[in-house]
């Protein structure tokens, strides 16, 4: 921490905080500056002397939690929608923002999701299909999550965050799912992912 000798006056002024981890010789500033009066010393000292207070007022880091859906829409009680019972999500949405004017970025999972988690859009990502990791072509894109880990955050995921199998592994401190797709070519990213059913078709019939 760098700080100037010269500059601690209107903190001193400002500032009750501060004020009161200062020496009584310093706690009743006027307009003649007291710290400028001091041996060399002193003033060499005092950034020292106050560098706790300062760190102590600053405020505690508060924990984050993301919850990321994809292909709801806006059905949602808090929209005006009754079809779908959401009183939890409701309720979270009485109590913080809720955004009417939100759009899609890209019509599928992984490309709008991608987006959203690097600030960037599909374009510039270069994420257009569901077989594509952003990391191969900009291995300089901080995601979301990776911005909290390097800031000092422990980062747990739960479910799906990213697309499936297209995880950014290093930007979680637990629960990172190692990627399966990443690497693939832009032509077989491009090919349709093909649709199988789970279950047989069941038919009616008459007996």
């Amino acid at each position: 921490m760098t700080v100037m000798a010269t500059g601690y006056q209107p903190v001193i002024r400002e500032n009750r905080m501060i004020r009161a981890f200062l020496p009584p010789f310093l706690r009743h500033a006027s307009a003649v500056n007291p710290i400028a009066m001091q041996p060399p010393l002193i003033r060499l000292l005092l950034p020292l002397l106050l560098a706790p207070a300062i760190l102590a007022a600053a405020p505690a880091k508060m924990n984050v939690l993301l919850i990321i859906s994809d292909d709801m829409r806006a059905e949602l009680g808090c929209y005006g929608r009754a079809l779908a019972k959401t009183p939890n999500l409701d309720h979270l949405a009485s109590t913080g923002v809720k955004f009417d004017r939100a759009y899609c970025q890209y019509p599928l999972c992984n490309p709008s999701r991608a987006s959203m988690l690097t600030g960037r859009f599909p374009a510039t990502t270069g994420v257009l299909g569901n077989r594509t990791w952003f990391g191969d072509a900009h291995p300089d894109f901080v995601s979301l999550p990776k911005y909290f880990k390097a800031n000092g955050y422990v980062t747990v995921r739960v479910g799906k965050i990213f697309h499936g199998g297209i995880d950014d592994t290093d930007a979680w401190s637990e629960n990172g799912q190692v990627r399966t797709l990443a690497g693939v070519s832009a032509a077989s990213a491009a090919q349709p992912i093909p649709m199988t059913r789970r279950h047989p078709p069941t038919r009616n019939r008459r007996n």
